[in-house]
């Protein structure tokens, strides 16, 4: 079943690929954070999840709703379905009659998820016969698999699924599949302002390429967000600039963030986010000098001491016991229930 598929990527892709799987079988990792702006529910979330799944069209008895004409996943006794036809999509439905819209039931009723071609129709066809796969221990490389094999920007309803279950990969994949994406692809998503929202992934993916043009632009970018302030995907910079540079990259950060007072906690809760990924990817000396900044974080910035110790008790590292004891008898520095406990934690277990 899989031949067909894997046929559609490129064979240097494929190789690539089988280091992806075995990362995904092998070491299960959650999501990479630096993408939570995406969507937490994928078009194929609510397909698989969905009690009833169906092509509709519009309701010849009443125009402004639907019917479902083909169920391809439950069963009804009432075809008809009580969603508001707005005029684009009965505009879309009357220029093409090979088109529908693509209807789910669960328990909250119905949903309209847009409106589908032949194509897609097939997609979500193939979604629900693989569903059962993806949920097997291997599922989540399959599944990727799948939807990288979809990344075609010509395409754009398919274009985008393919491109938010991407974004639910781990940071360790998302470094194996972006340098098998063409530029010339993610080059739209990082200029369009109707992708702003979704611009992190294609960052990560382009500061997985070695060449000077993408590497270029990825220190463009990051220098933009830390001269003018900016804080709009300033993780997703962070991280790629890191990635681009190394431990050089750290320097500038703890330089540039860590080191001045001025920034805001914004602005240092962003970066923090892109270090905490990057220590996270088996690198030992990257760590180390991360480990190091981390220290400049709490000096200057103590109020983001919560999101600093979560990282250091993840890496088993008590260096920075006396700092956190000092922090916590600050009484100028507030911190939430939870907060406060993981820096007493930390201090009590680095000072036992």
């Amino acid at each position: 079943m899989w031949d067909s598929l894997n046929g559609q990527i490129s064979r240097a892709g494929q190789i690539a690929w089988v280091a992806v799987c075995v990362l995904v079988a092998v070491q299960p990792a959650p999501a990479c954070p630096i993408c939570m702006p995406l969507p937490r529910q994928t078009l194929a979330d609510l397909v698989i999840a969905a009690d009833i799944v169906a092509f509709g069209q519009l309701d010849p008895e009443q125009p402004f709703a639907f019917v479902a004409e083909q169920i391809v996943k439950g069963q009804v006794t009432d075809r008809h379905v009580d969603l508001f036809a707005d005029s684009t999509t009965r505009r879309q439905l009357a220029a093409d009659s090979n088109r529908h819209v693509l209807l789910v039931k669960s328990r909250e009723g119905w949903q309209n998820l847009g409106v589908v071609d032949a194509e897609f129709e097939q997609i979500v066809r193939r979604i629900l016969l693989f569903a059962a796969e993806w949920n097997r221990a291997d599922g989540a490389a399959r599944r990727l698999e799948y939807f990288l094999s979809l990344w075609n920007p010509d395409h754009r309803s398919q274009f985008e699924l393919a491109y938010l279950e991407l974004g639910k990969a781990p940071y360790a994949a998302i470094r194996q599949f972006g340098r098998q994406i063409a530029f010339e692809d993610l080059q739209p998503l990082l200029t369009r302002r109707d992708y702003l929202e979704w611009r992190a992934l294609a960052i990560l993916m382009v500061a997985q390429r070695d060449d000077p043009a993408s590497q270029q632009l990825i220190t463009d970018g990051f220098a933009q967000c830390t001269r003018y302030g900016t804080t709009a995907n300033l993780a997703a910079w962070a991280t790629g600039y890191v990635e681009v540079h190394r431990s050089a990259g750290v320097d500038v950060i703890e330089q540039e963030y860590f080191r001045n007072p001025g920034r805001t906690e914004v602005e240092i809760r962003g970066v923090l986010a892109a270090l905490s990924v990057q220590a996270r990817q088996n690198d030992v000396k990257l760590r180390e000098r991360i480990v190091v900044g981390y220290g400049s974080a709490l000096s200057v910035h103590p109020q983001v001491a919560g999101l600093v110790v979560r990282d250091l008790a993840d890496w088993n590292e008590s260096r920075y016991a006396q700092e956190i004891g000092l922090i916590l008898a600050n009484p100028e520095l507030k911190f939430d229930e939870g907060e406060r406990m993981r820096l007493e934690r930390y201090a009590r277990a680095a000072g036992d």
